[in-house]
């Protein structure tokens, strides 16, 4: 398992590595969180029924083509 072999190799650092790599994982958090938050803010919220009224289908949307009679025989 890949936290396994971090932690033992982790443990085999001295205090100042392991606080320098503590550093750099808070450093990675803090990136991805941020990453996140700039995703989560260019998407927006989503409102449903915002578009009801505005799009319109034809009653006869689903009827064949006449264009593609002679692919159906």
């Amino acid at each position: 398992m890949v936290t396994k072999e971090i932690i033992r190799k982790l443990n085999g650092l001295p205090v100042e590595y392991s606080k320098a790599v503590e550093s750099y994982i808070d450093f990675l958090l803090s990136q991805f969180s941020s990453k996140q938050n700039e995703e989560t803010k260019t998407k927006g919220q989503r409102k449903p029924g915002l578009l009801k009224g505005k799009l319109w289908i034809a009653p006869d949307f689903d009827a064949p083509l006449n264009d593609m009679k002679e692919y159906m025989e």
